[in-house]
């Protein structure tokens, strides 16, 4: 049963992050049924939910009904904290043992993984991403490697991130070039009037 409020927990804070990005979109129930971001991110956290019960088979299940559906590929090995919200989502990339903090936004095309080719676990040699609170990853960017990302960062689309990136930075570019962002701004609250997040 404690696994089971977990769940419920952080579906929860994932539909209330959906809302706040798409203040249009209020309705909870339509989200569930239409959004294929927070479809995918339900069903990971069930698979997920899954093999630390130890279940076999099922969470592979559900990872493969994950990619055929929505184009979306998320590790249930992976540990994403609450209130994740996909943007589109096709091409997306997590792979297993990225950790991922609380409040992330993902856009289409995004690649959490290694550097190289080798065998996933939790000492891979070339090290996997670390993704803080509240972190912003624009579409078709890249984090690869032994990388952290801090707080409240913002990645611009496209970029390639090979190094850390500190708390509160914006980092564009191939490969990314890091700098502060502007004080008092959050992802968040930079929107356009549509309610879209814009950087």
């Amino acid at each position: 049963m404690k696994a089971l409020r977990r769940l419920s927990s952080f579906v929860y804070a994932d539909v209330a992050a959906l809302r706040e990005h798409r203040p249009s979109r209020t309705e909870v129930v339509a989200a569930l049924c239409t959004n294929r971001g927070l479809q995918a991110v339900v069903l990971y956290r069930i698979s997920r939910l899954l093999w630390q019960k130890h279940v076999v088979v099922a969470p592979s299940i559900l990872t493969r009904l994950v990619q055929m559906l929505y184009g979306i590929d998320i590790s249930y090995k992976a540990e994403i904290g609450p209130g994740c919200v996909i943007f589109h989502g096709f091409g997306l990339v997590v792979a297993s043992y990225v950790k991922v903090g609380r409040g992330a936004v993902l856009h289409q095309g995004v690649t959490l993984g290694t550097r190289s080719y080798s065998r996933m676990s939790e000492d891979t040699p070339d090290g996997l991403p670390t993704v803080g609170d509240h972190v912003f990853i624009g579409a078709g960017a890249k984090i690869l490697g032994n990388v952290i990302v801090g707080d409240n960062a913002v990645i611009g689309a496209n970029a390639v991130v090979v190094s850390s990136v500190p708390a509160g930075h914006t980092a564009v570019g191939v490969p990314a070039i890091k700098r502060p962002r502007s004080e008092g701004k959050h992802y968040a609250t930079e929107r356009n009037p549509s309610g879209d997040t814009a950087i």
